[in-house]
């Protein structure tokens, strides 16, 4: 057999050889804050998950995991971890307790979170390197998804043929997954990795594309949910209200939405996108539109008038911390596009001693000296 599967030249320098592994304590989550690569990241959630695994009895995999170990932990095993990861994710959420799944939930979501000052990430890791991690992730789900259709079309095929209930019965066992589990628990997971935190980690990393389409996904999500209340309502029965309602993209990051439609030059849908929504928007976020679209534009003029409207403390007192770091990167943007390089200094310097906090006044003494 291993002549015919061609491995014999693989695994006979083994048999006459001393080499041992040897176990080392496993790190404890969570794991990308104290990671500076995706490499150290992935093998040491990959190596975590195997841990846990192999300590539960109930399953027949974690043996099989087990003999993987020693593979993952080279730079050379990514390619393995990252294929065994779905495999990983869905033993432990299978079989493990709740404490696992809540661990891998926050790991996976720590992941796809990014601060909201606008930098990479409050960690060491690069963000070339964040972003093979996000990409994983993105992986992981989309995996998971396609095991749960292809398992719910197998069972809607095998609903419609006579005596499904006794094979389904006679085939599962108590050590492997059974059809039912499986779609439970990859739902359920699917369903804390909020599709609006999957939007931002796809916009902070690059993947504008992928980002609009996750924000899609949830604005059809919650239009659906709309309609699902429209119909058990009976106030709700006008059918044109209904037709429009179910047109808005209501609940998304507009600005977000406007911001990737402009990076991929879509001008027209991000022009549709403002008018559909104008009426939901307050004034913060209309004014950081219509800047947003001005820079777009290239009317640097219009931009920065925009912008210093947004800044104005008399007109948004209650504004947001990210928005307002958002229209002061853009204000400067704008100065710069203008020439204006003098008034980039006074604002970066004012916006600086802003960001600071209020120094106690100096004495008279020290002022009587200066």
């Amino acid at each position: 057999r291993l002549i015919k599967a061609d491995a014999i030249t693989t695994v006979e320098p083994f048999w006459n050889t001393s080499y041992m592994q040897v176990d080392i304590d496993e790190k404890s989550p969570p794991f990308l804050p104290r990671s500076t690569s995706y490499y150290q990241w992935i093998s040491s959630f990959c190596r975590f998950l195997i841990s846990r695994s192999h300590s539960n009895n109930k399953n027949a995999w974690g043996a099989f995991f087990h003999a993987c170990r020693s593979a993952i932990r080279s730079l050379s095993g990514i390619v393995m971890a990252e294929f065994l990861l779905p495999l990983f994710v869905l033993d432990l959420l299978c079989f493990g307790n709740k404490s696992d799944e809540e661990i891998i939930v926050e790991e996976l979501v720590r992941v796809l979170s990014f601060d909201t000052q606008g930098d990479q990430n409050h960690d060491g890791m690069r963000l070339e390197e964040r972003e093979k991690a996000v990409l994983v992730v993105f992986g992981l789900m989309s995996i998971l998804r396609q095991w749960s259709d292809n398992e719910t079309e197998a069972l809607h095929r095998m609903s419609l043929s006579k005596g499904a209930k006794k094979r389904m019965a006679t085939s599962s066992y108590s050590s492997s997954w059974s059809h039912t589990l499986c779609l439970k628990k990859i739902d359920l997971l699917l369903s804390k990795l909020p599709l609006p935190t999957c939007a931002e980690a796809a916009s902070s990393v690059g993947m504008r594309a992928r980002a609009l389409q996750f924000l899609e996904m949830e604005g059809r999500r919650l239009s659906n949910l709309r309609r699902i209340d429209n119909s058990t309502n009976p106030s709700a029965s006008n059918l044109p209200d209904k037709f429009i309602a179910s047109n808005v993209l209501e609940g998304i990051d507009l600005q977000l939405t406007q911001t990737l439609l402009g990076q991929l030059n879509d001008f027209d849908s991000m022009l549709v996108v403002s008018q559909e929504s104008c009426h939901e928007v307050d004034h913060c976020k209309r004014l950081a539109e219509t800047a947003l679209e001005k820079e777009l534009y290239e009317d640097w003029e219009g931009a920065c008038q925009a912008y210093e409207q947004l800044l104005d403390k008399r007109l948004n007192k209650g504004m947001e911390s990210y928005t307002k770091y958002r229209a002061q990167a853009g204000l400067l943007r704008c100065l710069l596009k203008l020439g204006r390089l003098e008034s980039v200094l006074n604002q970066s310097y004012g916006m600086t001693r802003q960001a600071q906090p209020l120094q106690s006044p100096p004495d008279s003494a020290n002022e009587h000296t200066l």
